[in-house]
């Protein structure tokens, strides 16, 4: 499966702004950062307000369906939002651009990281 060449995931960790690794040292927060040139679902208030129906950034296990954390992104071009690695574990992750409707979801894009812990 392809996904379209205008869908790109930087994960950047605060204070290297160049990074986008796919290995991720728990810890310090990790900044996401998404462009986009995608239509954004606008759906009724009712619908929305119960987080289902939208554009979503949502982090998972690989291959598991239940969100560990969550983002509605609204508007056009870039979202940056922070998610905190300190409540993660180590292991595999995986961030996925999902549109939900009320009648389900379809995953438009999916990005693979690592988290690894750090003794300090």
């Amino acid at each position: 499966m392809s996904f379209p060449d205008y869908f790109q995931i930087s994960m950047k960790i605060s204070g290297c702004e160049t990074c986008d690794s796919p290995y991720i040292e728990g810890g310090p927060d990790m900044i996401i950062e998404l462009n986009y040139s995608l239509f954004i679902v606008k759906c009724d208030q009712i619908w929305e307000l119960h987080g289902i129906c939208g554009t979503y950034l949502e982090v998972h296990k690989p291959l598991n369906k239940e969100i560990i954390y969550e983002q509605q992104i609204k508007g056009k071009g870039t979202l940056k939002t922070q998610m905190l690695t300190k409540s993660l574990k180590s292991g595999r992750y995986e961030i996925w651009v999902v549109v939900r409707s009320k009648i389900g979801f379809v995953i438009q894009y999916v990005k693979s990281f690592y988290i690894t812990i750090v003794n300090q």
